[in-house]
């Protein structure tokens, strides 16, 4: 009997070494997806750059306004989106990456505005046009342009009965004009 309790002993034993030298299964790998769209649109936005933190990795957004990482190791990740004509998005939600699991992430992104910029026939920025108190001086000439990335529409209001005419009076810019 003690003969059977050693062999049973020295069986266990080696069942437990040898559990305990195999190597650990492959860690599962999982992945992140999304779309990225237009905040007032919605639209797919395509070519934005998607960055994930912490690794630092890049994607971008094809022309349905998907993105994707594969093979990640199991944790805890972020985007970062940027595109030129929109605003920076840092999403500070936490995406959990754990098993083979495919986690989505949506997101939209804001254009820029247009930006307006108004100078006199001098070249000098301007705010107003101030005719001073010359009674002789009754013209003033302008130029409005767009330093926006996204087409800006504009109109001039006419506000004192003395103005004979303004010409254009209303419009539309595209960028950089």
């Amino acid at each position: 009997m003690k003969r059977y309790l050693t062999l049973l002993t020295i069986a266990i034993c080696l069942i437990f070494i040898y559990q305990s030298c195999k190597p650990d299964p492959e860690e599962e790998l999982g992945s992140i997806y999304g779309i990225v769209t237009d905040k007032a649109t919605g639209e797919q936005v395509k070519s934005a750059n998607v960055q994930l933190r912490p690794t630092g990795e890049t994607s971008l957004t094809g022309n349905d306004g998907r993105y994707e990482f594969l093979d990640l190791k199991n944790g805890n990740y972020s985007i970062t989106v940027s595109k030129t004509g929109y605003t920076d998005l840092v999403d500070d939600y936490v995406i959990t990456v754990d098993g083979s699991k495919a986690m989505r992430r949506d997101v939209q992104i804001e254009k820029l505005p247009a930006e307006l910029r108004v100078m006199d026939g001098e070249g000098n920025d301007i705010t107003e046009l101030d005719f001073g108190s010359m009674h002789d001086d009754n013209a003033r000439m302008f130029n409005i342009f767009n330093n926006g990335t996204t087409a800006l529409e504009y109109e001039i209001i006419k506000t004192a009965s003395w103005i004979k005419s303004i010409n254009p009076q209303q419009g539309s810019l595209n960028p950089g004009t």
